[in-house]
């Protein structure tokens, strides 16, 4: 979901951006820890096509009974993995418009929270 980008933003423009950079990092993160994991997410994969969504499926499963579990992450995954950074998002393109219905629910989104 795209982030408010008006030169005056107002209140629960500017909180709604603000929990999404947070929501966006956390993600990051997660899906960091999870490459990191499971390795076989990060490279080139031969297996038929009809099988990713199982094999992915399977990684996310396991990924967090080991969370929740305890099990240690080691941080050298992270690192092998090449870090957690979350991608940034691509600007618009120019005359580029915004869909409608994501507009709304963001704007449903950033009226609802409360600072």
């Amino acid at each position: 979901m795209r982030p408010y980008r008006a030169a005056a933003l107002t209140p629960a423009q500017q909180r709604f951006n603000e929990y999404a950079d947070a929501a966006r990092t956390v993600l990051g993160v997660a899906f960091g820890r999870l490459r990191g994991r499971w390795r076989c997410l990060t490279k080139r994969n031969d297996t038929d096509v009809s099988f990713l969504p199982t094999l992915i499926a399977a990684c996310c499963t396991l990924h967090n009974v080991c969370e929740a579990r305890g099990d240690v992450f080691q941080s050298c995954w992270m690192e092998a993995e090449g870090g957690a950074e979350p991608r940034e998002e691509q600007p618009p393109e120019e005359g580029e418009e915004e869909d409608a219905g994501a507009a709304e629910i963001r704007d449903a989104l950033a009226s609802a929270l409360r600072g």
